[in-house]
């Protein structure tokens, strides 16, 4: 069911924070989120999302966005030592 769906968002900067609480405001999924700068993140977590640790997002979290800033960025919290696609749970899009 889609309205029982958990977002993960990463990155909730400039563009981030703003996309994100859209869709919190259109849809209502639980959402999780992360940015390196946890204050950047106050915005969606005032209107309800829960901050977590990226690895923390991704095993919980059925959709997870990346809104990060540069290509090495992502990499390194996708593909890095700990990144993420190795904490995603089964059948997660990211």
């Amino acid at each position: 069911k889609m309205e029982s769906l958990t977002v993960g968002w990463i990155g909730t900067g400039v563009m981030g924070s703003p996309m994100c609480g859209h869709l919190m405001d259109k849809k209502g999924y639980k959402t999780l989120v992360y940015n390196r700068t946890k204050g950047k993140a106050d915005d969606v977590v005032e209107k309800g999302a829960e901050f977590k640790e990226p690895q923390e997002i991704a095993k919980e979290a059925d959709f997870v966005f990346l809104m990060l800033g540069y290509p090495h960025d992502v990499e390194a919290m996708t593909l890095g030592p700990d990144g993420i696609v190795q904490h995603m749970k089964e059948g997660a899009v990211l």
